[in-house]
């Protein structure tokens, strides 16, 4: 007796993320989350602070949206080497942002002491 598993189309349809893997929309949502990252700083002045944790928490949603295409196209095929290497390269993005993460809870736990002196 033969067992077929029951077709579901569009069962991995992700076309609401991003057109396709490696089309122009994701190769430029990645190209710009990149730019940002390294291009993101942390005010010195505290008056600031609070729009840069904003533009954090923004850059950081976009990272998250990135990471969670790929771990479903991932989990479609785990031997797909193309989404291995974003994956990595994500990863290494991951960096970035947990040195702005770094940065800015440092900013704060000096404006912090500033205000508790």
């Amino acid at each position: 007796m033969e067992n077929n598993p029951p077709v579901t189309p569009d069962r991995w349809s992700l076309t609401s993320w991003f057109t396709a893997f490696g089309a122009p929309d994701y190769v430029a949502f990645k190209e710009e989350l990149a730019r940002d990252i390294a291009a993101f700083t942390v005010p010195a002045a505290a008056e600031q602070l609070a729009d840069a944790v904003a533009a954090y928490e923004a850059l950081n949603v976009r990272f998250w949206h990135l990471g969670a295409f790929l771990g479903c196209l991932s989990a479609d095929d785990a031997n797909d080497e193309a989404v291995k290497a974003d994956e990595a390269w994500t990863a290494a993005q991951g960096a970035g942002c947990n040195k702005i993460k770094s940065a800015l809870q440092g900013a704060l736990a000096a404006l912090l002491r500033e205000e508790a002196q």
